[in-house]
């Protein structure tokens, strides 16, 4: 989050998923895929939602866009 978005937002991100799971929310996260970034934590992203998955109901990757 901090070199995509320019702030630590992980932790506020989990905070918001546990305020949706007591509230019966359902989740689906949808990370930007960014080569050089976060294309190596895939995996890692694979097990935050296994280990939320009564939350997390999905991911879905999207590809970074770059226009101008």
């Amino acid at each position: 989050y901090q070199a995509l978005r320019g702030e630590p937002l992980f932790q506020t991100k989990k905070k918001a998923i546990e305020n949706c799971r007591r509230a019966g929310l359902p989740v689906t996260i949808v990370p930007t895929i960014v080569k050089n970034v976060n294309l190596n934590n895939i995996g890692s992203m694979i097990d935050f939602l296994l280990e939320r998955v009564d939350v997390v109901k999905g991911i879905h990757f999207q590809p970074v866009s770059f226009f101008g």
